[in-house]
């Protein structure tokens, strides 16, 4: 018996030893996640304009102008930031080192942070003038961990949603389509149970590139005008970022997208680039 249970020890010791290696990988990406928690839940919540504006629909422009922005009790983390990001146009690409403000700018245009000076507009509306909720319903954002859910590919999608709207053979088409414009059109072609595939929990069944993919496709059948990018590219090998962009650029055709980074291979001729902590006022070119 003995001789037993040490022959099989190290056999008990391999699941756990794996997830452990596994936990220590990600522990970098979790404290980015923990940190950038913590400053959403300690900031107070913006005030609402009391006589507010339907927002605008649909938007084919968003644009900033002197903007000035930081957090509650801290001080100003951009300072004279003026860019503009159309749908007719290439994509806003921001750049910059951690602590620069690209995060504070993403939270600027969630508007669940306010402006502190200048001004930032949606489909020529001044934001001050709309509620938070107005802004964010022309938004989707695809955040750098997008949460995949341990249930199937059709319930991950079906969140993108209001519930039933996905539903019957209307619902499948589209999230079909969302599945093909994002690049996963041969992995669900491939698969036996199709959209009823389980993806195990936080999408463990999928490798980085289909998780990012999916969160995409999610962000697609959302059908915002504004879709906002949030290193879309972290984490992914050279030709797996380079794929996803490229069906990421086909897929957000004619819509208004901001993307932050710190990939180089993002900037594509005709965006716009903003280039965060060079200088105390940002400055957007156009390539």
């Amino acid at each position: 018996p003995a001789v037993a249970v040490l022959a099989l020890a190290p056999l008990a010791l391999a699941e756990p030893l794996a997830g452990l290696v596994t936990a220590l990988q990600r522990r970098g990406v979790l404290a980015d996640a923990r940190e950038r928690l913590d400053a959403v839940l300690t900031a107070p919540v913006p005030a609402d304009p009391t006589d507010f504006l339907p927002a605008p629909a649909p938007v084919r422009e968003l644009a900033t102008d002197d903007l000035v922005a930081g957090w509650p009790g801290g001080p100003d983390v951009l300072r004279g930031l003026t860019t503009r990001a159309a749908a007719d146009g290439g994509w806003l690409v921001v750049r910059g080192p951690s602590g620069t403000g690209k995060s504070t700018f993403l939270a600027v245009l969630l508007a669940a942070l306010r402006p502190r000076a200048g001004t930032y507009a949606l489909g020529g509306v001044p934001t001050d003038r709309l509620t938070g909720d107005g802004v964010r319903s022309r938004m989707a954002w695809l955040p750098q961990e997008a949460h995949v859910f341990a249930s199937t590919i059709r319930a991950n999608l079906a969140l993108a949603a209001p519930r039933g709207e996905l539903a019957g053979p209307d619902g499948e088409a589209r999230m079909r389509a969302a599945l093909d414009a994002t690049g996963l059109g041969g992995l669900l072609a491939a698969l036996p149970e199709g959209l009823d595939t389980p993806v195990g929990a936080g999408g463990t069944a999928l490798s980085g590139g289909e998780r990012r993919r999916l969160a995409a496709a999610r962000a697609l059948l959302a059908d915002r005008d504004v879709v906002l990018l949030d290193e879309p590219t972290a984490h992914l090998d050279p030709p797996t970022a380079a794929a996803l962009l490229r069906d990421l650029r086909a897929g957000l055709a004619g819509r208004v997208v901001v993307c932050v980074t710190h990939d180089d291979t993002v900037e594509q001729p005709g965006d716009a680039v903003v280039r965060l902590g060079a200088t105390q006022a940002a400055l957007a070119a156009r390539r």
